[in-house]
């Protein structure tokens, strides 16, 4: 089988569109949350992007940041 070249960001473009018009026919706007442990740069960047997403898409977002030192327990 051949190799097929793919065009990731209009794929990602539609599917994202795709969301968005599910998104808008819910009665309930979905959700995610993220729960940040400590000052890591790298996560910072991560959970950044995923929250843009989240809007792009019409999700609701929280992040919840907690220091390094935060016991399992309270986690």
């Amino acid at each position: 089988m051949a190799a097929k070249l793919i065009d990731g960001k209009k794929l990602a473009s539609e599917v994202l569109a795709q969301v968005k018009a599910r998104v808008k026919g819910l009665k309930c706007k979905p959700g995610l949350a993220f729960v940040m442990v400590g000052n890591n740069p790298a996560s910072e960047l991560y959970v950044g992007k995923k929250e843009q997403m989240c809007k792009e898409a019409g999700f609701y977002s929280k992040v919840v940041k907690l220091k390094e030192d935060t016991p399992e327990m309270e986690l």
